[in-house]
């Protein structure tokens, strides 16, 4: 059994933003990057997950995608970093930037979970991360996945 490249980074304590790219990567892969879709909430879609500006005519380059995947983890980590006001992890602030990168600001600048963390309860924290697994109004496997894999990152000491 091979272990994922996420998991390998979690456990060998790798950076937040290297473990971000590497969740990213792995939940939010497409077959053609560049070309748009509407994912499973009817939202225009290409790259990795990116929902920012996409014009469904326009097929985006593989150099443009990976400009556009870095710019969103990064807008996600500076939204985290932003938001939080107390101390965590690297493997805390990966998993939490993961769910940012995901849902959006919006979402978790509301969210019980941000709450929770600048209240230093970052391991109740932890556990409100598997309460996301809606889109649409559907669970999602791929978003139940996403989630314990956001979990076990944010419970694993780094």
């Amino acid at each position: 059994m091979t272990i994922s490249r996420w998991k390998k980074i979690a456990i060998g304590g790798g950076s937040s933003i290297v473990l971000l790219s590497a969740l990213v990567g792995y939940f939010e892969p497409s077959l053609t990057p560049g070309t748009p879709y509407k994912d499973v909430t009817g939202v225009w879609t290409n790259c990795d997950g990116n929902t920012h500006g996409v014009d469904p005519t326009i097929i985006v380059t593989p150099e443009l995608c990976a400009t556009i995947n870095a710019n969103n983890e990064k807008e996600a980590l500076n939204s985290f970093d932003k938001l939080v006001d107390r101390p965590v992890t690297n493997n805390q602030r990966a998993a939490f930037t993961d769910i940012i990168y995901n849902i959006g600001e919006d979402k978790f600048k509301h969210s019980t979970m941000l709450r929770l963390i600048n209240e230093g309860k970052v391991t109740e924290a932890c556990k409100e991360l598997l309460k996301w697994v809606y889109a649409g109004g559907k669970k999602l496997p791929g978003l139940v996945a996403r989630r314990q894999a956001e979990y076990t990152i944010c419970i694993t000491p780094n």
